[in-house]
């Protein structure tokens, strides 16, 4: 390797213990291997969070389908109404006698600031992290709403913010970093290969799903079923749409899932674009 510089490290023999467990689950040749990948990682979340605060992020969902199909156009078009808030704008395009192309454009209202300063609580996301976007001590947080101590988040509720000490905007773009950072760690180590579709049955929920059955983040599983939140009951015979996941084969090219995708049919999956490099509670990858 061109360049190669030598260092030392100290830490607790406990600490190296766990960290030589880390990296014989994960396969790797040595620790430094290993430790440049941990550096890697911190230097692009950093990254990341640079970019969300300065620019918007947006999606574009593509789909094929047949216009003499009965009713679906006009779903098409209910589904676009009903969540008005996050469709900028969409293109229409006669294929053939039969087919039409759609391409919307989509921006991730999830992440946004409503009017009335609160937010929809995301998987993932903490006091903590909140306090830290705003600049201001979770504790603050937690009284504004009402909250007990040590009482969890819940995911889809929605929580009052103040935006005093930072504005909306910034603090959208430091909470779309974090969550594209995340994904981006984990493209890091695995990869789609597809997509099927999963009709629901009876005891089936939104975390039994993603974490026992196909083994893949709750976040994932929400990203192809926007429309499907941790609360939802699943109607049975409902399809839901689930990405099969694998290890990645250790190039340094990973699939990000685009924030704000939508899936709606076979080739409708959240279009993946290129990157170098309980179920009520908020939860991690």
């Amino acid at each position: 390797m061109k360049d190669l510089v030598r260092f030392g490290v100290s830490m607790p023999v406990e600490l190296l213990e766990e960290f030589d467990r880390y990296i014989s689950q994960r396969n790797y040749k040595n620790r430094s291997e290993a430790i440049r990948d941990l550096i890697r990682d911190k230097l692009v979340e950093k990254e990341w969070f640079e970019i969300g605060e300065e620019k918007e992020v947006v999606g574009a969902i593509t789909f094929v389908y047949d216009h003499h199909k009965r009713e679906l156009v006009n779903a098409l078009l209910d589904v676009q109404h009903k969540h008005d808030s996050t469709v900028l704008a969409s293109q229409h395009i006669h294929l053939d006698h039969d087919h039409c192309l759609e391409v919307t454009i989509v921006k991730p209202a999830d992440y946004a600031v409503a009017q009335d300063g609160t937010i929809e609580i995301q998987i993932g996301e903490t006091l903590g992290h909140y306090g830290d976007w705003l600049r201001r001590p979770s504790d603050r947080i937690r009284k504004l709403n009402g909250l007990r101590e040590n009482a969890p988040l819940i995911v889809g509720r929605r929580l009052k913010l103040d935006f005093s000490t930072v504005n909306a905007d910034a603090f959208e773009g430091r909470r779309i970093g974090y969550h594209e950072a995340r994904q981006l760690r984990y493209f890091r180590r695995h990869r789609i290969k597809g997509v099927i579709e999963h009709p629901i049955i009876s005891g089936d929920n939104l975390w039994l799903l993603a974490v026992e059955q196909y083994g893949i983040p709750l976040w994932l599983l929400r990203q192809y079923n926007p429309d499907v939140t941790v609360d939802t009951i699943l109607s049975l015979g409902s399809i839901m749409f689930v990405p099969l996941v694998e290890a990645s084969s250790g190039d340094s090219t990973c699939e990000v899932v685009q924030l704000g995708s939508n899936p709606a049919g076979d080739d409708t999956r959240p279009r993946l674009r290129q990157e170098r490099h309980s179920p009520t509670a908020s939860t991690g990858e």
